[in-house]
Order: structure tokens, then C-alpha cells, then sequence
């Protein structure tokens, strides 16, 4: 699609990326990058009303809209004057995937925007594409690391097995997932079928590439697949290469509506060590094992420890000194402990780091230092997430600290409860306790151990009684 722009009256930017924008969004370009997409639209028509032509020269230039191999191209193309792109380049790099400059010629020069399509996923091949049909009983699938020319294979696979409801949004994007893979901050693994189209997906997920302790994270396999087990391959060999990596351990959030991921993640020798309650927004779809889920379901929190781990001191807030050392005898971490009053003098300032996921409505609230005003913080950022919508907001404090008792103190006063406990997440162990607010959580919890079942009567216990009950 073309469109023919003969004016240099800059009242036209706005109307024309619209308009681009939203043919964009019919393509596939998600609702985030339509909005990038605009804005990169207008500053570069406007560049060219401002620089391509000589006072009085008539303006013309044309907007082009297309598709090349699951990228969506938006070109501006004019026949004025050549001009230096680096600073234009430089206003653009945070709003597209990819900018090209090429010169044409006599013909001009053409600026091409270029962003991951979502399209490109859908439920149709691209063209010389091909999907088997129903996979036979024994035909051979092999496992293997990631390689780029798997992004969009994988956001192919995650398509099929939650169309678009997954919130893992880079999953829906290669030029993203590709850009995690090379920062070192993802590891993924894969399962292909004999025509090697990639049929599963289990990935392995850093806050930074230094982290001693990722989460294993985005299991996707394609509903043709299911009863082969995949999850549980792909999780074993996940696990190789990640301790193969030197990692400390793996932490895991398996759903709790259905023992399924439970029982493999529990498998793979990983321990219960919390319950997430409402982690899961109600949209996600499970395709072949739910409909849209009634309300925000819960996750089961795991930790399998991969390498030897230092010794630490941890400080344990009294009231939930047996729970934690109970956590700590289960998973087998040598740790020192000590109890301390929840009041402590505290001197220097506190700081708070605020983490947002909007596509799975959460908000996480990381202790990066006790100090005085730390509650205050709290008390901000929390009147701020709930006045935008976040419906799922859990803390996590570092129990190296002295001052984590007197933290845990006021957290509770606030509405805080807990919600379970990490090994060397942050250089350290953690304590997390989570905000529920008036969001409908679905409380069916599937515990597939008597273990896993004393963690959540326990977690349950201390959210209230008006959650109401739970089924084993």
C-alpha cells in the first residue's frame, strides 16, 4: 500500500501515521509497537518536509506499507535532497526494530522503519512454510540449544498453544527474544519434529547475565504434542546446560490449577519453597486444557539447586522462623541463622526498586537497601500501582539484612502477607510476601505433595480467612 503526500504542511504528520498505524495493527504490529510506530512515523516525514526541498519547492514523498519475511516495512521515499541520517537514525533507535537508509538514485531515497510482525505468528504458514499435520505416535523429536533462526518458529509455537493471550509479549517479537539471547540474559532450548518446525520451547531467564539464579520460565508446547512428555525433556535438558553454565539453582513458578507442571518441575528435584496467589491473570488461555480462566490462578514457587551454593547468615523474622526453617531443611541450603526483634535502628536512607510487567498485571517491589523512609516508599508505590489497575503486587526482601524483621513488621501492617522464600535471587536469599487486593483470585490449588500442601494451607492461612478455602 501506498500512500501519495504532496504538501509540506507538517497538519498531515499526524492524520497520515494514524492512519499508517492502524493498518499496521491489521498486519500484526502489537498495540506498544503501533504507537512507537507513529511517533517514528511523524519525525520522519516531518524530516523531510524540513530538509529534503529548497524554500518553495514543491513537497512530495510517498509512505509505504508491507511485509517482508514476518517484518512489517514502513518506508518513506522522496526524490529531494540526500541529507546525513546519523542524527535521524539517532531519534529513531529507540522506536523501531531496524532502520535502513537506501538510496535510490535518481530515484531518491527510501528510509525504511522495520518492527517484528506478530502476524508473522498467527495461524497461517508463511509463504514455503509448511505444518505437518497431526504428528504420528512415534515420530522423532530432538532437543537442542536455541539458534536465531528459531525466534520466529518459537513465536509460531507459542501462537498455537496460547494464541494471543500469553504475556510474555517478546515471545510474539524475534528481533526482541533476539536480542535477550545475545545480552546473555536468555537461554532457550527447543523441541523440533522431523521437519524440524520447533514444537516446544522451556527457557531459562536472568535479571542480569552476572545472577547466580535464573527462572525457568515460558514452557510452550504445541497442542499436536501433548502426552509425549516434552515438558519434562525439555526441562532436563535445560537443567544441563544451565549448571553446565554455573549457575546456583532455578526457580520455577508451576501453575497450581493443574498438577501437570507441578509434578514434572517437582520431578526435576526442585522443592516447594512458596505459593503465588493470583500470579496468573484470568486471560491466559490454555489451548487443549482450559478455556480463558474464571480469575487470576496461582503458581506453586520451586527451587532446584544446580551447584554448590555459599554459606550464608540469614535473619528470620520471628513469626515465620518455623516456616522458613522448615523451607530451608526441605531444599538443604547450609545456612546460619539468627532471630532479631522486629525493631531496629536503622541509619542510612532505604531505597525501593519498582519492577512492572504490564502484559501479566504485576508489579514487584525489590528492598535494594533498609534504611529510614523505607515504609514511606512502600506506602507511595503501592497507592500508585493500585491507582493504575496492578492487580498482582508482591515485595521481596533480602533476608541477609538485619533490619528484614522490622521490614516484615510494617510490610504486614500494610496488608502484606507471605508468600514464600528464594535462594540466591538477589546474591542472597529473599523473602517475598505478596498484596492481594479486591482482584477475584480462583482459589482451586492443586498441591501434588504433602508438603506442597502444608505450603499452601500455610500461605492461605496467613492471606486471611476471607480467601475462603482450597482444593487438594
Amino acid at each position: 500500500m501506498k500512500l501519495y503526500i504532496d504538501s509540506a504542511d507538517p497538519l498531515w504528520l499526524s492524520p497520515t501515521a494514524s492512519y499508517v498505524g492502524e493498518c499496521a495493527l491489521a498486519l500484526g504490529l502489537s498495540p506498544s509497537a503501533r504507537e512507537k510506530l507513529v511517533e517514528a512515523l511523524k519525525i520522519c516525514c516531518g524530516n523531510v518536509i524540513r530538509h529534503a526541498y529548497e524554500p518553495g519547492e514543491p513537497v512530495q514523498y510517498q509512505v509505504e506499507i508491507g511485509q517482508e519475511n514476518g517484518t512489517l516495512v514502513v518506508s518513506v521515499v522522496d526524490q529531494g535532497l540526500p541529507f546525513d541520517a546519523s542524527q535521524l537514525h539517532s531519534h529513531l533507535r529507540e522506536l523501531v526494530d531496524e532502520v535502513r537508509l537506501v538510496r535510490l538514485g535518481r530515484q531518491g531515497k527510501r528510509l525504511e522503519l522495520r518492527f517484528a510482525l506478530q502476524a508473522s505468528v498467527g495461524g497461517q504458514p508463511q509463504q514455503g512454510e509448511q505444518v505437518s499435520a497431526m504428528p504420528v505416535a512415534d515420530e522423532p523429536i530432538t532437543l537442542r540449544l536455541a539458534v536465531d533462526e528459531d525466534a520466529i518458529p518459537i513465536a509460531r509455537c507459542v501462537y498455537r498453544c496460547y494464541g494471543r493471550s500469553y504475556g510474555s509479549e517478546y515471545l510474539y517479537q524475534p528481533q526482541k527474544l533476539l536480542s535477550l539471547w545475545h545480552a546473555g540474559l536468555v537461554t532457550s532450548v527447543v523441541a523440533v519434529n522431523s521437519s524440524q518446525e520447533v514444537i516446544g520451547h522451556l527457557c531459562y531467564w536472568l535479571d542480569a547475565a552476572e545472577d547466580a539464579v535464573g527462572e525457568s520460565t515460558d514452557a510452550v508446547v504445541d497442542p499436536r504434542y501433548r502426552g509425549r512428555h516434552l515438558f519434562d525433556r525439555l526441562r532436563a535438558f535445560l537443567i544441563e546446560q544451565i549448571r553446565a553454565q554455573g549457575r546456583l539453582g532455578m526457580v520455577s513458578e508451576a501453575v497450581a490449577v493443574h498438577p501437570y507442571s507441578q509434578k514434572a518441575v517437582i520431578a526435576s528435584g526442585a522443592i516447594e519453597t512458596g505459593l503465588m496467589l493470583g500470579d496468573l491473570p484470568s486471560n491466559l488461555k490454555f489451548k487443549g486444557i482450559e478455556d480463558t480462566l474464571p480469575a487470576r490462578q496461582s503458581c506453586m514457587l520451586c527451587y532446584l539447586r544446580l551447584n554448590p551454593e555459599p554459606k550464608r547468615q540469614v535473619f528470620l523474622p520471628p513469626g515465620h522462623e518455623i516456616m522458613l526453617r522448615k523451607i530451608y531443611a526441605r531444599v538443604g541450603l547450609d545456612r546460619e541463622f539468627v532471630v532479631l526483634p522486629e525493631t531496629l535502628a536503622l541509619e542510612s536512607e532505604g531505597q525501593l526498586e519498582v519492577h512492572l510487567d504490564q502484559a501479566w498485571g504485576e508489579a514487584a517491589l525489590r528492598v535494594v537497601r533498609f534504611g529510614h523512609g523505607l515504609e514511606t516508599h512502600f506506602h507511595s508505590q503501592l497507592r500508585r500501582l493500585l491507582a493504575n489497575g496492578i492487580p498482582y503486587i508482591y515485595a521481596e526482601l533480602p533476608l541477609g539484612e538485619p533490619a528484614v524483621a522490622a521490614c516484615v513488621k510494617f510490610l504486614e501492617g500494610m496488608g502484606f502477607s507471605f508468600a514464600g522464600s528464594v535462594p540466591e535471587l538477589a546474591k542472597g536469599d529473599i523473602l517475598r510476601l505478596h498484596y492481594l487486593t479486591n482482584v477475584e483470585l480462583d482459589l482451586k490449588i492443586v498441591a501434588v505433595t504433602d508438603w506442597g500442601g502444608e505450603i499452601r494451607d500455610y500461605v492461605l492461612g496467613q492471606a486471611g480467612s476471607d480467601l475462603g478455602g482450597s482444593d487438594g
